[in-house]
Parts: structure tokens; C-alpha cells; sequence
């Protein structure tokens, strides 16, 4: 038997099936008693439309047993795929499975993002040697932060199988300037030790402040209320500034380590490229007024875009659609009334009896009632598909309403029989509905199960935990003298709790976005010293942030985990072009070249290697979209967009504002 089976599978403490309360009886038609049992384990047991059976498995808790989780949920989808159409969902199938996407995701977007990569580079640079400096770069960067986060004891979140690959195209991105640069010492002339250390001398301070402000960008997200997303910003914070560490530890020794292949070559088609950049200062210069109205238009378009964002509050679009976590789930959506499972906990006494079941009875009445959401048409259906207590548990397991009892003894007697009932009959489910705190002795808690459909729309999942936090806080309110005592109804459970979770993520976003903003900013100002030019910075690279979130509203794409990162993310990375441009810029005209010779001399420079490192910065983050996690796969999208965006700002945008800057205030 199916049941006997999952139940002696060691990290099971208990199951709930069909065949408990009464054996085969309980299918027998025209039974009163069969009937309103299976009234109340429907949408648990089995489906409504009586061709959909389920079996309920009660988790033993992780700390409580030495079973790994995701070798009991292993072992349950084994015996459960033997069954001829059957699946496993469930919030801990679902945890187990995103964790083994991560490490699955982890291995391949590693050596993915490291071979493709690698070809980028052997396609710009056409030499073995500087491929192996800066995947050499990378690896010790990911071996130095792997070693630091153990020391922190930090544990893998729904997020850090990006780590592998965005420490390799951060690391790759900040040698590609490197290598540039030597490559243009060398055509002059020097020495291979002489072109590194005339290389070192201009660009230490670019690469320590590109390293410093990717971190700024990744440790923002600190601020964020989501424990995943931190993670993931203490790591690639972490990772950012080790790209500093390992760049000085090995790329000296292995650019200059032997004789044979020291240079990097020049791509094919190269020359088009600098023909192209020269072009585009021509363009800023011959009709600046057409630009720079272009660039407000697309602004303004993209800050309405902005404003028409919604959130993604079905945690199961995190997952492919064909995945079985996705495919189970929907199975539970269609078939057993709703996939979102949530509950509202009562304080209890130790004993029930009626006069409080009563009020219980009444909660539940007026949720199934008045918990509405919009339904076709203008009309209103009702939220809830399932509500279940130890009311109904009574109900179900007495030959008549106790209601209709005027004695008081009987009443009682009543519920005294009918527990009994429900504790020999299913034991696991009295456990559930009733019992007491572990934590706090002597305070006993009542739960009501409640369901509903997962799939909605994110302003009905909020419409629908309101009335049920208001219809129970009406029914059972905290105590007047002590509120915050947990004396009255508290709604939770997964539902609540990730619907929460994302509506958290656009106020972090904005968050995250502000700190990111303010601390690189400030880095900037430090850095150059001119409050103009930290103004000049920023806006090429707030530009395309707002232009890839706007296109997002536009497009009806919604907010979830990936993407409610991308801010503060992309800030700190696309900012990395424009601090080599403008410290470059800075240079000429120090060296005393006019503000057009400057802008051509850096658009020839830096604006090549800024055009190769964000084309190995795009190659990288697309990498992510093999991922299994589908935050991931919007993560890696959105930022490469956010980076071509930030090349054309730093390209187009940027020599703009210099040129109208510096016309008014001589460097």
C-alpha cells in the first residue's frame, strides 16, 4: 500500500491518505458519515473531481532527524514514480530542488562562462598567453573568495550559482583594459616590462576604484530584506575586491613569463571599429542638440515604463515550465483546489470544548463567505478553495451538529468523542490542528488550514491575505493589555510569506538602487574630485538602468528574484567604463590637448577596451541564461542589456556631457 510505504521511509514522521478514517468504507456511496469525511480531507486526499487521489507526507524536522532532506525527497520521488502517472510538490520538494539546480547550475555556468570567454578573448586578442592570464586571474579570485566566505560560514542561497560566473567576467573585463593598454605600449616601442609597468602606472587607479565600485554596487544589496539576495552581495562583494588581489599576484609574472607569445594581437576588423568610435564623436560634436533631445525622450519613456511594473508572486515561474517541480505543481493547482497553502493560527485552550469551537466555526464561515477575489466579468468568487480545522474535524466525525444539542454536557461530550475519533483515526492531522508550543510550555495554539490558487495576480494574492488578516483579527483579537503577546489570530505559511517576498523586493530595489547610487557616487567624487564630473558619470550609466527596468513594464515582465537586483547591480558594473573614460579624459588635458583632441584620443583608447570588456561582460552574464532558475536566467538578460546600454551611454552620452562641461569650465 502506498501510504505504508512512504510512511516507512526514514525521515517521514507521519502520512494522511483517504483510506484512514474509515478504510475502504470510506468510498461507500450514500453514507452519511463517509460522505462528510471525505468532505473534509477533499483538496488534501484527494481531488473534487474523484479521479485524483494524494498522499500527505508529515517531514520529520531537519534538526530533529539525521536524514539529508534532499535524499528523503529522493527517496519519496522513487517510490512515488513507480506509480503510473505519479509526482511529488510540496515547499520542501521545491527547496530541495532549486538547491540542486544551484549546484548543477553552478558546475556548468562555470566552465560555460570560462570557455566562451576564452573564445571572446582568442577573437580579440589572438594569443594563447592572454587567455591564460586572465582565466588564470579568475581562478584565484574564485579560489580566494571561496576561502573567505567559508571562513565567514556562509552557505549557498536560491542565488549563488551565479557566483562562478560573475566573478569570471568581472575579472576578465578589468585584464581586457590591461591588455589593451599593453598592447598599445608595445606598438610604441617598450619593452615587454617596460609596456606592463607603463600600463600599471595608468591604470592602477581605474582598476582598484572599477573593483572598489562593483563591490559598492554588490554590498548595497545588504540593505535588502531578503536573506538570499544579501548573500549573494556579501559574496560578489567579497569577490570584487579579491579581482584587485589576484590581478596583482599573477598577471605581472605571467605577461612577462618567458619569450613566446608575449604580445596580443590586433582583431580583424579593428580598424572598422575605431573608424566607428571616431564616427560617433563626430556625431556628439556636429549635432549635440539632436543627441542629447534623443536621450531625454528615451529617459522619459523608459521612467513611464517604470511606473507600469508588477511583481511575480507564483514562486513556481522561478523554475522552468519544464521542470517537474512546475509540472507537479500545476497538477496540484488544477486538480486538488490550489497549490497555495497557508494558514491562520488561533490561541487555544488546552481542552477544546464547544463554546470555543463554536468561534471557530464562525471565522471559517465568514472566510469561505467573505474572502473574495475579482472573477470574470466584474464578478467576485471566492479566494479561498479550502478551509479546515479541528471544527470540521468535529463536524465530520459526529452523527449530528452539536449546535443542535441545547445540553452543554452533551455538546462537549460530543467534541470529546469526535476528537478521539480524529486522534485514532489520523493522528498526524490532531497533531497538526491542535497542540502546544514547544517553545513557550502551557500556551496552546488552534490551526485553520486555509488554500488557494497560487496562480493570480500579485494585487489578489495582497486583496486576499488582507481580509483574511482583518475577518480573523475581527474574530479573534489580541488582548487590549498585552498586543504584541500573540493573544490573537496570526496569519501565515508559505503563501503569505512569499507573497511578502517579493512585494519586499521592489521596495529593496529601489532601496538597493539609492545606496548603490549614493556609495558609488560618493567613491567618484573622491576620486575625481569635481562634483561635475561625478554628475557627468552617472547619468550615461543611470540611463540604461532605467531604460532596461522601463522596457520591463512595457513588455508586462515581472519583477521577480533576478531581477529585482539588477540596479544596483548593473550600477556598479557599467560604471567601470566610465571611470577609465573620464580619468583618461582627465590626462589628455592635463597633457594639454583641447577637449576635442581629448575625446578623440580616449574614444580611440579606452573606448575600445571598453567596447571588448563589455562584450566579454554580455558573453558571460548570457552564459546565465542556461541556468535552471529562472531568477538566474532574468539576472544574466537584464544586466548584459544594462551593460550594452551603459557601452552606448559611455560612447555617446558621455562625450557629450564632457564636451558641454568642459566648454564651460576649463580643465
Amino acid at each position: 500500500m502506498l501510504s505504508a510505504e512512504l510512511k516507512a521511509v526514514p525521515g517521514v514522521k507521519d502520512v494522511i491518505s483517504l483510506d484512514q478514517p474509515r478504510g475502504l468504507d470510506i468510498v461507500r456511496p450514500n453514507d452519511p458519515l463517509s460522505e462528510r469525511l471525505r468532505d473534509l480531507l477533499q483538496g488534501y486526499t484527494h481531488g473534487a473531481d474523484g479521479k485524483t487521489a494524494a498522499v500527505v507526507c508529515m517531514l520529520v524536522p531537519e534538526a530533529e532527524t539525521d536524514v539529508p532532506r534532499e535524499a528523503l525527497i529522493e527517496q519519496l520521488r522513487s517510490i512515488i514514480h513507480r506509480r503510473p502517472s505519479g509526482m511529488i510538490a510540496g515547499e520542501p520538494v521545491m527547496v530541495a530542488d532549486g538547491f540542486r539546480y544551484i549546484e548543477e547550475d553552478g558546475r556548468r555556468l562555470g566552465w560555460m562562462s570560462t570557455l566562451l570567454l576564452g573564445a571572446v578573448i582568442i577573437f580579440c586578442f589572438r594569443s594563447l598567453r592572454w587567455v591564460i592570464v586572465p582565466l588564470a586571474v579568475v581562478q584565484l579570485t574564485l579560489l580566494l573568495t571561496q576561502a573567505t566566505l567559508v571562513v565567514l560560514n556562509m552557505q549557498l542561497s536560491m542565488v549563488s550559482s551565479m557566483l562562478t560566473a560573475i566573478v569570471t567576467v568581472v575579472g576578465i573585463a578589468t585584464v581586457i583594459h590591461v591588455i589593451v593598454r599593453f598592447r598599445e605600449a608595445r606598438d610604441d616601442g617598450l619593452s615587454p616590462r617596460e609596456a606592463l609597468s607603463h600600463t600599471g602606472g595608468i591604470l592602477v587607479i581605474p582598476i582598484v576604484l572599477t573593483c572598489s565600485t562593483d563591490a559598492v554596487g554588490f554590498a548595497s544589496l545588504q540593505v535588502a530584506a531578503v536573506g538570499p539576495v544579501q548573500d549573494f552581495g556579501v559574496m560578489m562583494a567579497v569577490g570584487s575586491l579579491l579581482a584587485i588581489v589576484s590581478v596583482a599576484l599573477v598577471l605581472p609574472g605571467l605577461a612577462l613569463l618567458g619569450r613566446r607569445d608575449p604580445d596580443p594581437r590586433r582583431p580583424w576588423g579593428e580598424n572598422f571599429l575605431d573608424a566607428g568610435l571616431q564616427r560617433i564623436v563626430r556625431l556628439v560634436r556636429q549635432r549635440p542638440k539632436s543627441v542629447g533631445l534623443t536621450t531625454l525622450v528615451l529617459g522619459g519613456v523608459a521612467i513611464v515604463g517604470m511606473y507600469r511594473l508588477e511583481v511575480e508572486t507564483d514562486f513556481t515561474k522561478n523554475f522552468r515550465a519544464t521542470s517537474p517541480i512546475v509540472q507537479s505543481y500545476e497538477f496540484v493547482e488544477t486538480h486538488l483546489g490550489g497549490a497555495g497553502v497557508w494558514d491562520v493560527v488561533l490561541p487555544a485552550p488546552a481542552t477544546l470544548d464547544w463554546k470555543y469551537l463554536r468561534r471557530v466555526r464562525h471565522l471559517e464561515d465568514r472566510l469561505r463567505s467573505e474572502v473574495l477575489v475579482p472573477g470574470p466579468e466584474d464578478s467576485s468568487v471566492p479566494g479561498l478553495t479550502k478551509v479546515l480545522s479541528m471544527a470540521d474535524a468535529v463536524l465530520a466525525n459526529s452523527p449530528k451538529d452539536p449546535e443542535s444539542v441545547r445540553s452543554t454536557l452533551w455538546r462537549n461530550t460530543m467534541v470529546s468523542v469526535a476528537l478521539k475519533k480524529t486522534k485514532e483515526k489520523i493522528p498526524v492531522l490532531e497533531e497538526a490542528l491542535h497542540g502546544e508550543d514547544p517553545e513557550q510550555p502551557g500556551r496552546h495554539y488552534l490551526r485553520i488550514m486555509l488554500r488557494a490558487r497560487e496562480r493570480q495576480p500579485a494585487s489578489h494574492k495582497r486583496m486576499l491575505i488582507e481580509q483574511v488578516r482583518r475577518i480573523s483579527s475581527e474574530e479573534f483579537p489580541p488582548d487590549s493589555e498585552h498586543p504584541d503577546d500573540q493573544s490573537g489570530a496570526e496569519v501565515t505559511g508559505f503563501f503569505v510569506l512569499l507573497a511578502n517576498l517579493i512585494s519586499s523586493m521592489v521596495r529593496d530595489q529601489r532601496l538597493t538602487f539609492s545606496v548603490a547610487t549614493a556609495g558609488i557616487a560618493l567613491m567618484m567624487g573622491l576620486a575625481l574630485r569635481r562634483p561635475v564630473l561625478v554628475v557627468v558619470a552617472m547619468v550615461p550609466n543611470l540611463l540604461p538602468i532605467a531604460m532596461v527596468t522601463g522596457l520591463m513594464g512595457w513588455s508586462g515582465l515581472k519583477i521577480n528574484m533576478g531581477a529585482a537586483m539588477i540596479a544596483a547591480v548593473s550600477m556598479g558594473l557599467s560604471i567601470d567604463s566610465s571611470i577609465h573614460y573620464l580619468l583618461s579624459f582627465r590626462r589628455a588635458r592635463d597633457e594639454g590637448h583641447s577637449v576635442q583632441e581629448a575625446l578623440d584620443i580616449v574614444q580611440r583608447t579606452v573606448g575600445r577596451a571598453m567596447v571588448f570588456s563589455t562584450l566579454a561582460l554580455v558573453v558571460g552574464f548570457m552564459v546565465l541564461c542556461t541556468s535552471q532558475f529562472v531568477p538566474v536566467i532574468y539576472f544574466g538578460v537584464l544586466v548584459s542589456l544594462s551593460m550594452a546600454g551603459g557601452l552606448a551611454g559611455n560612447l555617446v552620452v558621455l562625450p557629450l556631457l564632457l564636451s558641454l562641461v568642459t566648454r564651460e569650465e576649463k580643465a
